[in-house]
């Protein structure tokens, strides 16, 4: 396994080491490795970030062991920004609770760019279009069209039930958890999404939603208030996934181009899988998918 070394040239503590070798790594993150057991001295693992570290000590950071490593599409990247398209149960960054492989890991093990910054994400049962920053400046830009609600977001989903409003809005202020649940609360943060019913069959109805916010699991949340929770959502009380995976898939992402002001905007084909529960809408389908993006694979 790969591993870097550190030499250290005073007397500190572990932790604050770590941060001045990896500056771009917040300290939660330096905990982690900690945890699992990938900073070494003297051969042995550290168990604590306040281990003091005299000067001409050693040490040896090993990379994150990946199992399974998943292939990713790109389907744009220059200097400043990469756009993906994420599979299915792939999580998009590293959470406190959630440590497997993750989009940000791969983008930054790819070595195609020096930086890599994540500007939104994707559930980790969600599919679909993603863009990375890779500068400071366009980081900052495309998060503040991010704030502005500025960037189009277009995400297809799959519900449980014949939803009888041919379109609508979900408003809902929404809070977190202890379990991770979003959950309404009048405490919580406004979310807001709307709708146009574009299929129905005798157990399932396909939506195209818009988003107007942000906030985390706010299409899951609005369709499992309205009776009619995302296929496979067992989180938010659907039934088990007829098709083995959840149905919501982020299908297209436009934005302004950070450095060029430039409209940019990017599809992603609506997985096969969601096919199988509208067999008689093919030409649906095939309309929906006919505007491929260009994609470079890398693992």
């Amino acid at each position: 396994m790969n591993y870097q070394e550190i030499k250290i040239t005073s007397d500190i503590c572990l932790i604050d080491a770590m941060s001045n070798a990896f500056p771009d790594s917040s300290k939660s993150t330096l905990k982690k490795w900690i945890v699992h057991r990938r900073v070494i001295l003297k051969g042995k693992p550290v168990v604590k970030t306040n281990d003091p570290l005299k000067e001409g000590d050693t040490l040896r950071f090993y990379e994150k062991k990946r199992i399974g490593a998943k292939k990713l599409a790109i389907l744009y990247s220059d200097n400043h920004i990469i756009v993906v398209d994420k599979p299915c149960s792939l999580l998009s960054v590293a959470t406190y609770y959630e440590q497997d492989d993750t989009v940000h890991d791969i983008l930054k093990q790819s070595k195609t760019h020096a930086r890599v910054f994540p500007v939104h994400r994707l559930d980790r049962e969600t599919s679909g279009v993603m863009v990375f920053a890779t500068t400071n400046i366009a980081r900052e830009a495309l998060t503040e069209q991010f704030h502005r609600h500025s960037i189009e977001r277009e995400y297809h989903a799959i519900v449980e039930g014949v939803a009888q409003d041919e379109q609508g809005t979900w408003a809902h202020k929404l809070l977190e958890d202890a379990n991770y649940m979003m959950k309404p609360n009048t405490r919580g943060v406004m979310s807001v999404t709307h709708f146009n019913r574009a299929l129905v069959s005798k157990k399932y109805s396909y939506l195209i939603c818009h988003l107007e916010t942000g906030k985390k699991n706010q299409i899951r949340v609005g369709a499992s208030l309205a009776g009619h929770p995302i296929v496979g959502d067992v989180k938010y009380g659907a039934a088990p996934s007829p098709i083995g995976r959840l149905g919501l898939h982020a299908h297209s992402l436009g934005f302004q181009h950070p450095m060029t002001g430039k409209y940019m905007f990017f599809n992603s084909i609506v997985p096969p899988l969601f096919m199988r529960l509208f067999p008689a809408e093919k030409d649906f389908f095939m309309n929906l998918n006919s505007r491929d993006a260009c994609e470079k694979v890398i693992s």
